[in-house]
């Protein structure tokens, strides 16, 4: 079996489920991360503290995933109606701009993110 090779440079348009029935929904173009962006953020997520319990960072790695992975936006606005732009400082989505969104979008997107980047072969089953 020949292997396919994500590129940074790929990029899918994807709407989130709770945005599908809109007339002009919300949606992220995201990029698939590199298997070295995706191994530093995943061994973020498990933290083991001086007593030895453990924690389980999911919050903080689908926010660095969003960070990493999403690339544009369209049809966010704010309460007058007017859209807002994403913002992007060396390469990566600002907090500022990324604070905007409901966790749940935050989660939803990291997961089609991590999804795309660990199976490229078959991104455009995610993105739908």
């Amino acid at each position: 079996m020949a292997i396919k090779v994500s590129n940074k440079e790929t990029t899918y348009k994807y709407i989130p489920l709770s945005e599908r029935e809109d007339e002009k929904p919300f949606s992220v173009t995201i990029r698939p991360l590199s298997s070295r962006e995706l191994a530093i953020l995943e061994d973020k997520l498990l933290k083991i503290s001086k007593d030895e319990s453990i924690s389980f960072n999911s919050g903080s790695f689908n926010w660095e995933v969003c960070k990493e992975g999403i690339v544009d936006w369209e049809n966010l606005t704010d309460e007058k109606g007017k859209q807002v732009a994403i913002k992007i400082k060396d390469g990566v989505v600002t907090n500022e701009s990324l604070n905007m969104l409901p966790l749940y979008i935050i989660t939803e997107v990291a997961g089609v993110i991590t999804a795309i980047s660990k199976d490229p072969e078959n991104a455009e089953l995610f993105v739908k």
